[in-house]
């Protein structure tokens, strides 16, 4: 069954998987994107992380199969870095499939690309870093410091070619 929500740890209980007492379990490390995981009181071991009560925001799972629907239909192969699925298998580096455009744009699972584990985390760390950035940009204070900044630049390289 998996962890319980919440609602449902504090509804019903729950025993420890580890050493099966009714026991008083503690929250800890929760943070506004998660409801936290769960301690026995009494072993103190980690029995997991409690399930969000509903996945606003996120994407639905991949329909079964779809994914090997998707990785057949672009020849078996990564479309980022090109290893076939024989060359990932004896690499020990596993299928997925990413959003393009992302998930987040569009709603929908229709445009699906073939992606190795290792493009799929490269192209993960790149959007975040992308999105950082455009945050950042967008924000008042920073634009205004990019513009001395360019201004500054501009007047310096204006003074150079005037020698």
């Amino acid at each position: 069954m998996g962890m319980p929500t919440l609602k449902e740890w504090e509804r019903d209980g729950f025993a420890c998987k580890d050493c099966g007492r009714e026991t008083v379990l503690e929250i800890h490390s929760s943070d506004a994107t998660h409801p936290g995981g769960v301690r026995c009181s009494v072993c103190k071991l980690h029995n997991g992380f409690l399930r969000k009560e509903k996945n606003i925001d996120k994407r639905p799972m991949i329909k079964p199969g779809k994914r090997q629907q998707v990785w057949e239909a672009w020849g078996n192969r990564c479309v980022h870095c090109g290893l076939s699925l024989d060359e990932l298998q004896a690499l020990g580096v596993m299928r997925t499939v990413q959003h393009a455009p992302p998930y987040c744009v569009v709603k929908t699972d229709e445009s699906l690309l073939p992606y190795c584990d290792w493009c799929q985390q490269d192209s993960t760390t790149a959007m975040k870093r992308r999105t950082a950035l455009l945050k950042r940009i967008t924000k008042p204070s920073t634009r205004k410091a990019l513009e001395n900044l360019y201004n500054s630049i501009e007047i310096n390289n204006t003074n150079e070619y005037d020698s």
